[in-house]
């Protein structure tokens, strides 16, 4: 039996809905995963018929538990970190430049780059039993771009908390702090997805893209110095 694709799209009408396939390695965030995300976004932007994105991940462990951390070509360390660059860079740019709806349906954990992934959504349901976290510090990585996107959602008092601490907090608490939008039993969560998609997407188009413009402009100035910063702070360590 051939193996399950590790990225998956699928057309409901006017909604596209991308899933991250790789439930066995808890959706974390490898090649295959970059080029679905970048294609289907491309997609959507493409077609006229496609009104709203929905991502989410396979199964209700993760949706994603943030980059895969194996080296299948066994790249030297220089190698491997230039190309998980340059794949962030490739999803977070097509994320910041997709004007369309963008809903993120959270089927379990999303950790580090995965909750990263998340927050670029322009709205984002949760099961029940999902969690987020940004625990790069306790393996000893600086995440700018974590603090950036949760400082511009919910203020930088959160965003210090998370970022110093590595701390998980549930989806009730990312509820409260206006990182989540919704949250419903796990068996509900794909028509949740799908209602919060269709309501954005009902919204004038042009006057959505008026506003979602606005919104990007801003976070493209904070994620883009995130990036700069942290190249700068690696390459200082490099010379140590």
């Amino acid at each position: 039996m051939d193996a399950q694709p590790e990225f998956l799209s699928e057309r409901l009408d006017s909604i596209l809905r991308l899933t991250i396939n790789r439930p066995r390695a808890a959706n974390a965030i490898n090649g295959v995963v970059t080029d679905g995300v970048v294609s289907g976004l491309a997609q959507a932007s493409r077609d006229e018929g496609i009104r709203a994105v929905i991502l989410t991940g396979a199964g209700d462990r993760a949706f994603c538990a943030g980059r895969d951390l194996k080296n299948p070509q066994n790249l030297s360390p220089v190698a491997l970190n230039r190309l998980r660059r340059e794949e962030s860079l490739a999803y977070t740019r097509a994320l910041m430049s997709f004007d369309k709806p963008l809903v993120v349906a959270l089927n379990g954990v999303a950790l580090g780059t995965g909750l990263m992934l998340a927050l670029h959504a322009d709205q984002v349901v949760a099961a029940e039993h999902a969690a987020i976290a940004l625990p790069e510090i306790d393996i000893g990585i600086a995440t700018f771009l974590g603090h950036t996107l949760v400082a511009e959602l919910a203020g930088n008092g959160l965003a210090n908390d998370l970022v110093l601490t590595g701390r998980r907090i549930t989806a009730a608490e990312a509820l409260q702090r206006g990182l989540v939008h919704s949250i419903v039993p796990f068996d509900r969560l794909a028509l949740e997805a799908e209602a919060r998609a269709n309501l954005l997407a009902a919204k004038p188009v042009e006057t959505f893209r008026d506003a979602k413009a606005w919104i990007l402009k801003r976070r493209r100035v904070a994620v883009e110095a995130a990036y700069r910063a942290h190249d700068m702070l690696e390459a200082n360590a490099r010379k140590d």
